[in-house]
């Protein structure tokens, strides 16, 4: 096994350190709307949100869940492209002690239903667009309590009921959520890194899941957040954002690849911003706008925004991070050509609450690796019977950190297999940890 991470012990950053009590998504919103509350939040395309709204809203929203049946350990529901909806349902839902399940906003009708029943979620939040999968919800069954007044039919809005629904709400005091208690419960697809040819798909849409194929990623806040904690006290600029920066996060935000970086600015008290990745124009005109220093994007979406004539306005672009993908030589020689930017690889899965690895800029461009683990993380490679295998030996790659999921919902077996008992998790890729420590991913 490799060194864990290469860092460097350094002075700890102001707010890191004043935020290092903090183990709850409910704890940073709180704790930055009374620091910074009028600074920047969220900037998505159908939402501005600066800390103290973050906190008004979300607080809102928490305490109104109850009147749609849902009740702390519940589930709710997300699927459609409203960055700025889903952040706020997701961050009220960890405020209360509510879970959020999102759904990957081109599965199907029966695929969607298949989730929202298999997570037994009270109440399903749809998107704009989505009025097909509104009315395929519709008396829904929800799942069985003892109490028959709490127990009814799913219930389901779309986006104009959601946003008349919280203008009427009014923040109320709330409880202070565990920070082991669940907050997502994710359905993503499987292990798609570098997949076989013959299992790859046709197109880049996500093959619509059924039942026995259903397998829900559950994280908690420390799972999420843990891995801030242990960066305390490192020089990492590629990994951590300083309080003067803002990010943007143009990729899925449904997924955890997604969810990772706004939760991350949300714990450093810094703006997030999300756009479309198909919107190249969108992404530099906020990215000139909001002097982003960090962007989170896929290699086939970058080279569309280099192409963008105004795309070297955008000059207070410090990282680009992609990802375990492959970055092409010449898109490298783009990047530096167009902007100050330099390029970070990164490694992460649901069952690890998204990154656990990354490689600095300057190892990023020599080597094939994906990356370091991170600090507070361990990495390994074992064969069938999980015992580790020496360097440069190809396996399953194991990882074991404070991000480790909870587990797999209502499947102990599948769970059994992935988790060890000393908190291995089975990350369902392969590869090998070369003599440095790098972790490279199986072709």
């Amino acid at each position: 096994m490799g060194e864990p991470h290469l860092a460097v012990p350094s002075a700890v950053p102001d707010t890191a350190e004043r935020t290092a009590h903090v183990f709850t998504l409910d704890g940073y919103v709180r704790f930055w709307a009374e620091d910074r509350p009028g600074r920047l939040a969220l900037d998505t395309s159908d939402a501005v949100l600066d800390f103290a709204d973050l906190d008004r809203i979300t607080a809102a929203i928490a305490a109104g869940f109850g009147e749609l049946g849902v009740d702390e350990g519940d589930r709710i529901a997300w699927q459609g492209r409203d960055a700025g909806l889903f952040f706020m349902l997701f961050l009220a839902a960890a405020r209360a002690g509510v879970v959020m399940v999102p759904i990957e906003p081109d599965h199907a009708c029966d695929a969607a239903q298949a989730i929202v029943e298999d997570a037994g979620a009270k109440a399903v939040f749809l998107g704009s667009g989505h009025a097909m999968v509104r009315a395929a919800m519709a008396g829904l069954p929800g799942p069985v309590r003892s109490d028959p007044v709490r127990s009814g039919p799913v219930r389901c809005l779309d986006a104009d009921e959601t946003r008349r629904w919280i203008a009427g709400l009014a923040p109320a005091r709330l409880a202070a959520p565990a920070p082991n208690a669940a907050v997502l419960h994710l359905y993503e697809p499987g292990p798609v890194v570098n997949p076989p040819r013959e299992l790859r798909p046709p197109d880049l849409r996500p093959p619509d899941l059924r039942p026995r194929d259903l397998r829900g990623t559950l994280l908690s806040h420390c799972n999420l957040l843990g891995l801030r904690k242990a960066m305390l006290g490192h020089d990492l600029p590629h990994v951590a954002p300083g309080d003067d920066e803002a990010l943007m996060v143009a990729m899925p935000f449904w997924r955890i690849a997604g969810i990772g970086p706004v939760v991350m600015a949300l714990a450093a008290g810094v703006p997030a911003v999300i756009r479309a990745p198909a919107d190249p124009a969108d992404i530099v005109a906020a990215l000139a706008a909001h002097r982003v220093t960090r962007l989170y994007i896929a290699p086939a979406d970058l080279g569309a925004v280099l192409d963008h004539p105004a795309a070297t306005a955008c000059q207070t672009l410090r990282y680009i991070t992609c990802g375990p993908q492959a970055v092409a030589a010449g898109l490298r020689r783009r990047v530096r050509a167009r902007l100050s930017a330099r390029l970070v690889r990164s490694y992460g899965r649901p069952e690890t609450a998204g990154t656990i690895a990354m490689l600095p800029p300057d190892e990023a461009e020599a080597t094939s690796a994906v990356g370091h683990a991170l600090p507070g993380v361990e990495l390994r490679i074992v064969d069938a019977d999980g015992t580790p295998l020496p360097a440069g030996t190809t396996g399953a790659i194991a990882a074991r950190s404070s991000s480790t999921m909870l587990g797999y919902w209502n499947r102990p077996e599948a769970t059994a297999m992935a988790l060890t008992r000393d908190g291995w998790v089975l990350t369902g890729d392969r590869g090998h940890l070369d003599t440095q420590g790098r972790l490279h991913l199986a072709p």
